[in-house]
Formats: structure tokens, sequence, C-alpha cells
């Protein structure tokens, strides 16, 4: 089996390990007399040269030879910094190669809640990836390097946070870690009893922004929900920041399947239901009867 190429390759340690291998070769040392017997034939010890060492290195490691094994590795040195192999590592959802990566790279633990290198502009961390792959093994990982599960994306219009993000089947792993659900949360994972208790205690948090500039409304799961934030004096004609959207609208215009298994238009209806009626000339009516049709999209 090959053996794995570290994750901070370097040439030069390389060159030694064949140096090492040719030294103790001749030596007569029987694990390294094997080791280079498998892969290179010759006849006496004293006949093997570096060349020699230096392939059956490259051949311990997967390679076919060594300008393949340098070639790879000068290559890596080239196209990837320490932040993008991390990157790639989590986006991989290979918890032990996440690991490897920080293990040779410790300063990347100081900057585990920075933005991924490679991840787009919404300014996520490595554990907001992990979340949203549902990858628990490299969640774990990227906590036990020091992530914090509290920390919000940087995305212009408000910062997303682990609960806002994960699949709901997720957010109970995620609350066992240390994760607290806020309003926006509360409201998308069906959480009425916390939902209750927070806008209770204050009645602000019913217009508070979250993630995309949203308010709890918008992230409202279940008709309950959306009465629940309407009875405590949710704006129910309030527009995000990112989509220029009310609630309704929103619920019917972006699709987000793993956010929200279950279809929202009953939701939305209900909203549409609750919306004061617009004179053609200006000023509010009343509000329609439960008849009433939801809205079909646009600002």
């Amino acid at each position: 089996m090959s053996r794995e190429l570290p994750a901070k390759a370097n040439l030069e340690h390389l060159k030694e390990q064949a140096k090492d291998l040719l030294r103790e070769l001749q030596q007569g040392d029987a694990a390294a007399i094997e080791r280079v017997r498998s892969h290179v034939s010759f006849s006496a010890p004293a006949s093997v040269k570096l060349a020699d060492a230096q392939h059956a290195i490259a051949r311990d490691y997967g390679f076919s030879s060594w300008p393949k094994l340098k070639e790879h590795v000068d290559s890596l040195a080239r196209a990837l910094t320490p932040a993008e192999m991390l990157s790639g590592a989590v986006c991989a959802s290979d918890a032990g190669k996440t690991a490897r990566v920080l293990e040779s790279y410790p300063e990347l633990k100081a900057q585990i809640d920075e933005p991924m290198a490679n991840y787009g502009d919404s300014g996520m961390q490595a554990l907001l990836a992990a979340v949203q792959r549902s990858d628990r093994k490299t969640i774990d990982m990227l906590l036990r390097a020091g992530a914090d599960i509290h920390a919000r994306s940087r995305w212009w219009s408000g910062g997303i946070g682990v609960l806002d993000e994960c699949a709901p089947e997720m957010a109970a792993f995620l609350m066992e870690r240390g994760a607290a659900p806020d309003a926006h949360a509360a409201a998308r994972l069906g959480m009425i009893e916390r939902l209750q208790q927070l806008v209770t205690a204050d009645a602000g948090l019913v217009s508070a922004r979250g993630a995309h500039g949203q308010t709890p409304l918008n992230f409202a799961s279940t008709v309950e929900i959306a009465q629940c934030l309407v009875e405590h004096g949710a704006d129910i004609d309030a527009r995000d920041l990112q989509h220029e959207s009310t609630p309704a609208q929103h619920m019917l215009r972006v699709v987000q399947a793993r956010h929200y298994p279950r279809d929202r238009r009953d939701v939305a209806q209900y909203l549409v239901t609750r919306l004061p009626y617009r004179h053609p000339h200006g000023g509010r009516i009343g509000r329609p009867g439960p008849g009433a049709q939801a809205p079909r999209g646009g600002p």
C-alpha cells in the first residue's frame, strides 16, 4: 500500500529521505534492503545509487518515478497555499486531510474563523462550509481546532450562522456542541416554544435583521411560527436587504430545499391574508379575506 504524501510536502525533505534510505541500505539494514528491492533490482547493496533510492521513495508514495514525484511537489508549492489546502480538504468532506493540513500548518488555527479561501464571496468560514455538507466529522475536527460555533459569515447583507445554514436534521447535533438558536433559527427550525420565549423577553427581535438582512418572519417554516411573529408585531411588508422581497415573496421566489424540506406556500398564503388591502390611489383599507391568493413573485 502506498504511503500518503504529507500535506506540507517538501522536496528537500524527500531528498533527505532518499539519502537516509541509501545510507541504511548500504549499512546492511534489512528493512531498507527489502524496501528498495521491492521497487529496484540490484545484485548487492553497494551497487545501489542515490537515484535508485529516490525511485524507491517515489514508488512508496504512489508515483511511477522520482521526476513524477518532484513534478507533483513542485506543482503543490506553486498552486496551493496552506489556506487553499484547508479549503480543498473541507470541501471534499475529508476530516482526516483537514486535520493533517491544520497539523502541518498550525498558523491556520489562528485564522480558522476567517472567510475560507476559494469559497465564493459570501465570507463563509470553514465551519460553515462543513455545516453546508452536513459533515459531522469535519465539524467536530474544526471545533477541536478552535472554530467558534457562534461565528457568523461576513456577508454584506447580514451574517449567516450555523443554525441558519444547516439542514434541519443537523440542528440538534450543532446545539449539543453549543449553538444557540436565535429568533431566526427558531423560526426556521419550527421551535415555537423557544421563539415565544425570545420574542416575549424582547419584542424588538421580531424586527431584527439576520442572515441576508431578513427578519425572523422570512424564516418562518410553519403557519404557527408566522402567527406567533405577526401577533408579536412582525412587519409583513418588511423587505430583506439582499432580495428586496417581503417574507411572502421570498418564500415563493427562492427555492431552499435544504433549508426548508417542506413547501411553504401555506405560510405565504397566511401572510397574504394578513396584508392590508391597498387602494389603487393609495392608503390601506382593511385586510383581504381568507380566499386571497398568494403573490406569484416580483419585488
